[in-house]
Parts: structure tokens; sequence; C-alpha cells
């Protein structure tokens, strides 16, 4: 189970009908209780593979996705690992996944992916 925050006194009603903005500016502000949420995030590569656009470089073009985080085994390793990775398409049948901080480095047998968390931004509260 993943921790989350939630404002006492909130509903989950009114979460759904209210702005991201509103309920960021709600949990950094308010009066917050730790709750237990599920972490159902993995997303299997036989189910589906992270959305890719097309880049166009001097040596070709090809098709990248943002970057996942992945379970798999980097190059040159024998254990599964948590790695920070882009998923590649050359678009002539070879596709790889490429670790994020080496680009030289891939990564082998991914099983499953996941989105990563927006960056954390710190959020000021007005008095």
């Amino acid at each position: 189970m993943k921790k989350g925050i939630f404002i006492e006194g909130i509903t989950v009603e009114m979460l759904k009908n209210a702005s991201l903005e509103a309920v960021e500016e709600l949990i950094s502000c308010g009066d917050i209780i730790d709750v237990e949420l599920p972490l159902d995030e993995w997303i299997p590569v036989s189910e589906r593979l992270p959305e890719v656009y097309k880049i166009e470089s001097p040596v070709g073009i090809y098709m990248q996705s943002n970057p996942v985080l992945v379970c798999g085994t980097p190059e040159y390793e024998e254990n599964a690992q948590l790695c920070v990775a882009t998923y590649c398409d050359d678009l002539d049948g070879y596709v790889y996944w490429n670790a994020e901080l080496d680009a030289e480095l891939r990564i082998e047998n991914v099983t499953a992916w996941m989105p990563l968390p927006e960056p954390y931004k710190e959020k000021k509260c007005e008095e």
C-alpha cells in the first residue's frame, strides 16, 4: 500500500469535483491525515507499452517514449532492478529500453513499467 494524504472533512466526492490546483492547495495548506492508497500503477509490457513520439536526428528517424520507471535487468547485470528508462523503436524492427542516465546502457528483460511522478514543487501557503 502507498501512503497518501487527505484533508479532514473533505469527502472523496468533493475531491472528484475539484480542480487539481484546488486539491493541491488544500493538501499544502490544510490539516492532513495519513490514509492508505493502493499502489497498483505497474503496467505489464505484455499489456501495453509507453506512448512514443517521433524523433528526427542526424542518424535517422526513430520513436521514443518519455522516461518511465521500469523493472528490468541492466546489461552486464544479473538481477532485475528498478531503472528510469525510455522505450525506443528504430522503425527497422529493433526495439529496446535505454537507461535514462546512460544512453549507451540497455535495459533487458523489462517486465513492467510505470509513469514517473510529477516533479516536486514547493507550495507556499498564503497567510
